[in-house]
C-alpha cells in the first residue's frame, strides 16, 4: 500500500500547478468548486475541468505503473 501511495504522490507532482492545487483543495480540505474557484481566481467551470484533467492523468499514469 505504501508503494502505491508513493506512486500516487509522484503522479500528482507531475500535474500543472493549478490542477494539483485543485485536487489538494478538493480532497484534502473538502472545499466546494465555488470556494476553490475563488481561492484560485478561476471559474467554477475551470475547477471542474482541472479536476477532470487531474483524475484522467492519475488513472493513466497509475495504470501504466502496474
Amino acid at each position: 500500500m505504501e508503494t502505491r501511495i508513493a506512486r500516487l504522490r509522484d503522479v500528482l507532482a507531475q500535474l500543472p500547478q493549478k490542477c494539483r492545487a485543485t485536487v489538494h483543495l478538493k480532497y484534502q480540505h473538502g472545499m466546494s468548486y465555488q470556494e476553490i474557484a475563488e481561492h484560485l481566481g478561476v471559474s467554477p467551470h475551470m475547477v471542474q475541468k482541472y479536476l477532470g484533467m487531474a483524475l484522467a492523468h492519475c488513472r493513466r499514469r497509475m495504470e501504466r505503473m502496474r
